[in-house]
């Protein structure tokens, strides 16, 4: 149990991290510029129309993400409280901050911004809509798109990786 633990909680904590920061990536970088151009591109449709229907591909992709997100920070709390009794505890904290930090900025998307935006576009506000919408888009990639990189690191400090690159301060020592 001392050895499938520690290997158990970084095996999770990995596989949230990658799923959380790749969803991101997809949905912002992929999901979203195809449907707006592909839908805006067809003839059959007006410009409002593929906005609108591009719009709900998105927002249904986001709306799906956003659970993943709820359950990535779910385990990233639980590997790090996993890994307290194992690892640098400084660094644990740091990270359960960090996860935590991650965890709330899902949460106010999914359960603040998110219906407010909806609430905003089934009214036909879209001063309103645009300008949450931009807080969504700036909450994603400033907010949370560093906080993942950070996670990133403090886990590889935790875990000793940083230790092969003499540049690079370690906080474990280096075992061969």
């Amino acid at each position: 149990m001392k050895v499938f633990l520690p290997i158990l909680a970084r095996w999770l904590h990995s596989v949230a991290l990658s799923v959380w920061l790749g969803g991101l990536l997809a949905i912002g970088a992929l999901v979203a510029p195809k449907a707006f151009a592909v839908l805006r591109g067809s003839p059959e449709l007006t410009l409002a129309q593929a906005n609108t229907l591009a719009g709900h591909v998105v927002g249904d992709s986001l709306a799906l993400f956003t659970y993943a997100c709820y359950g990535c920070g779910a385990l990233l709390l639980l590997a790090n409280f996993l890994l307290l009794p194992y690892a640098n505890r400084l660094l644990v904290i740091r990270s359960l901050i960090v996860s935590g930090l991650l965890l709330g900025s899902a949460l106010l998307l999914g359960f603040v911004l998110t219906p407010a935006m909806e609430a905003a576009r089934t009214q036909g506000d879209l001063v309103t809509f645009d300008r949450l919408h931009h807080l969504y888009e700036r909450t994603s990639t400033l907010v949370q798109f560093p906080l993942l990189l950070v996670l990133a690191w403090i886990g590889a400090m935790r875990d000793g990786i940083a230790a092969s690159f003499p540049s690079v301060p370690s906080a474990a020592p280096h075992r061969r």
